[in-house]
Order: structure tokens, then C-alpha cells, then sequence
């Protein structure tokens, strides 16, 4: 009976030697954990705000490009106007001069042909030219403030490119951030797990006077994954902790 009560104190004391240990090694790796999920947590805020920024950004730079394509659009019929009236003055002029030529090369008396010239090609072609000046005059000038609001458009779109692409860039520096903390944070959750894995199957046999116990995780994604208890006391099959007797759940 005394060796009995003895055993069960060693037993005792041993188990308390094993929560402490197990308790000193979660507690120097606890404030790392912590620090590690904090930092991914305040990354991934501002991971959000970023991609919502970018958003905002992406719609005002298609709503300045689809207002540049309208501008454009507006400014096009009257240039292919004042164009094709100022092709149709220069063919006007050209005939003119021609026909100048023509007469002087003909050593003609233009006096003499002035009348005559006058209700005729000559007349004509001058009466084109005033027409066609007219009509120019009649579009008035270009709207300015089309040029302008284009001008600006483009200024706003250069701008927000630049701003689109230093987004994109430190996107891609908080993504990486993230991938690196993960990586530390599923590195430094492996270690404890292997490292109190460790020393539950050495202290295991000790308490039970031989036998063997682990720690099985469960799930694919170690970050949301549980932990199952197996163990196999002397002379028993391996079994989940649940599944063991009162006096050896206690122990």
C-alpha cells in the first residue's frame, strides 16, 4: 500500500512536471503567435482598402476615357467639315489661278474678256469661293471648351494611371507580405504542435509505465485544424482519449 502511495505520488508529480513544461513552451511561443496573427490581420485591412481604392480609381478612369471618346466624337463631324470645305476652297483657288495662266499664256486682252468672264468661269468660280467662305464662317470657331475638358481628361488620365499602377505595386507587396506571415505563421504553429507532440510521447510511458501516446491533427489547413489525443496504455489497443477509463483520463 505505501509503495502504492508512492507510486501515485511520483505519478502526480511527474504529471505536473509535464503541464508545466508543456505550459512554458506554449508561453514563449505565444506572444510570437500572437504578434504573427495581429500582423496578418492589420495587412489584410489594409490589403481591402487598397483593392477598394483601386476599384474607385479603375471606374473614374473609365468614366474620363468614355468622356474623352465623347469630346472626340463631338469635334469630329465639324473638322471633316471645315476639311472638306477648305479642300473645295483650294481646288476653287487652283482653277482660278490656272485659268489666270491660261489666259496670260494666251497673250489674252482680260479687258476685253472681262464681260464676258464676268457672268461666266470667272464669276463662277469667284462666287463658289465667297460661298464656301461663308460656310466656313458659318461653323463659327472650334468649341474650346471641348479642347480643353480633353486636354484635362487626358492630365486626369495620366494621373490615375500612375496612381492604378503604384496601387497594383503595393498590392502586390501586401499580397506578399501576407504569403511570408502565413508561411511564418503555419512554420511557428508546427513547431509548437511537433515540439508539445514530442514531449507528450515522452512523457506518456512514464506516467503509464510504458505504452505510447501522439497527437494527431485534424484537417488539411493547419491554421483551422483540431488536434485529436491517441494513446495505448500497457496491454490496450490504440485508441482515441475518449475511449480510455476514467482513472486513465485523469492521469
Amino acid at each position: 500500500e505505501l509503495a502504492r502511495k508512492q507510486l501515485d505520488r511520483i505519478a502526480g508529480e511527474l504529471a505536473r512536471c509535464s503541464e508545466n513544461a508543456v505550459a512554458l513552451q506554449a508561453e514563449d511561443l505565444e506572444p510570437k503567435l500572437q504578434e504573427a496573427l495581429a500582423q496578418r490581420v492589420a495587412n489584410e485591412y489594409a490589403l481591402a482598402e487598397m483593392r477598394n481604392a483601386l476599384e474607385a480609381a479603375t471606374g473614374e478612369l473609365r468614366r474620363l476615357e468614355e468622356q474623352r471618346m465623347r469630346v472626340e466624337q463631338s469635334l469630329n463631324p465639324q473638322r471633316e467639315r471645315v476639311n472638306e470645305l477648305k479642300l473645295k476652297e483650294q481646288a476653287a483657288s487652283l482653277n482660278v489661278d490656272q485659268l489666270a495662266m491660261q489666259l496670260a499664256d494666251a497673250k489674252a486682252d482680260e479687258a476685253s474678256l472681262t464681260p464676258e468672264l464676268t457672268g461666266a468661269r470667272v464669276g463662277t468660280l469667284q462666287s463658289a469661293i465667297a460661298a464656301l467662305q461663308r460656310s466656313i464662317d458659318a461653323l463659327g470657331s472650334v468649341n474650346l471648351a471641348a479642347l480643353e475638358e480633353l486636354e484635362s481628361a487626358r492630365e486626369r488620365k495620366g494621373y490615375l494611371d500612375a496612381q492604378s499602377e503604384d496601387l497594383t505595386q503595393a498590392m502586390e507587396t501586401l499580397e506578399s507580405a501576407i504569403r511570408r506571415i502565413d508561411r511564418e505563421t503555419r512554420n511557428l504553429l508546427q513547431a509548437t504542435f511537433d515540439a508539445v507532440n514530442r514531449s507528450f510521447g515522452e512523457l506518456f510511458p512514464i506516467l503509464f509505465g510504458g505504452g505510447e501516446a501522439r497527437l494527431i491533427m485534424t484537417g488539411d489547413e493547419i491554421l483551422d485544424a483540431g488536434v485529436q489525443v491517441m494513446a495505448q496504455p500497457p496491454g490496450k489497443k490504440n485508441s482515441t482519449i475518449q475511449l480510455l477509463s476514467g482513472g486513465e483520463k485523469a492521469l
